[in-house]
Formats: C-alpha cells, structure tokens, sequence
C-alpha cells in the first residue's frame, strides 16, 4: 500500500504513484504527483487514502474507455455544471461584457463538436 509522500523543501505531503504500464501513453507520464496540501501527518494519511482511490477510479475509468450516457446521466451533469457555476458566480456575477465573453467562447466550442453532438 503506498504511503503519503513528504517533499524534502516545503514539507508538504504528497501521494506519489507509478501509472501503471498500460496507461503511461493515456496519462502522459510515468508518475503522478498530487499534492495533499497538508505538513500533518495524521491529516497526510487521512487525504491520501481519498486521493489514492479517487486515482484508481480514474485509471479504472480509463482502462473502460469511452462510455456512452443515459440522458439521465447527461443531464444530471449538466445539473452539476450548472450548480458549479451558480455557487461561483453567487457573490460577484460580473459585468455583461464577461458574460458575452464567456457565452461566446461556449459557442465556439459548441461548433468545434460534430454536428451529431451539437446542441
């Protein structure tokens, strides 16, 4: 089982992982770091024991490759993003021009994607 990994300068745990063989070319490297954000021991383990099944979901995933979605599963990750952006913009919205800067750059995106994807 690995063990939080402690940097020699900041002091700061990390969770340190071989990528598996099968997965280097996907991943884009031979090694994950992921910084834990904690000097604590206790706190170290606590982290990387998430942090450590969180990245063999994703390596499962991965290895699934891509899977087709419900419109169930769509649209509640819509729901998701949307939540996410309410709860960041909830205190500061921003002014109008930001909006049609961002509204812009989704549509542009939205016409990058094949037309059978596109809304």
């Amino acid at each position: 089982m690995p063990r939080p990994w402690k940097h020699d300068k900041t002091g700061v745990y990390y969770l340190r992982r071989r990528v598996p063989a099968d997965l280097v070319k996907q991943v884009g490297k031979a090694v994950v770091k992921i910084s834990l954000g904690t000097k604590e021991p206790a706190e170290a383990r606590a982290r990387h024991f998430a942090e450590n099944a969180a990245l063999e979901e994703r390596w499962a995933n991965l290895r699934k490759g891509q899977q087709a979605l419900s419109n169930r599963q769509v649209q509640a990750l819509a729901g998701e993003i949307y939540n996410r952006r309410v709860a960041e913009h909830a205190d500061n919205p921003g002014s109008p021009e930001e909006w049609r800067q961002r509204t812009s750059a989704c549509r542009g995106f939205a016409n990058a994607l094949p037309a059978s994807h596109r809304p």
